[in-house]
């Protein structure tokens, strides 16, 4: 997709160096991030912290999963992306 409003993230890349992804994504949205801040920003996005400040874990009607890879097709029998 070459569109300069649309960034595509997958979970690996995350998975794989999510410092990096947590720099990306805000240079995407032109935010300007200290080291210090992206550290803060991807070590509190990771399924160990947010598990342990387990209040994060529910919001709304959302609950986030097992975050592992390929883990939505334990809930998605037929999927297309296309």
């Amino acid at each position: 997709m070459d569109d300069p409003n649309v960034m595509i993230v997958t979970y690996e890349e995350l998975k794989q160096d999510l410092s990096d992804g947590v720099r990306q994504i805000s240079t995407f949205f032109g935010f300007s991030l200290t080291e210090a801040q992206v550290q803060q920003i991807a070590e509190g996005s990771t399924f160990s912290a947010m598990k342990e400040n387990n209040t994060n874990m529910v919001t709304g009607n959302i609950v986030f999963r097992k975050g592992a890879s390929n883990n939505l097709f334990r809930y998605i029998t037929s999927f297309s992306f296309y």
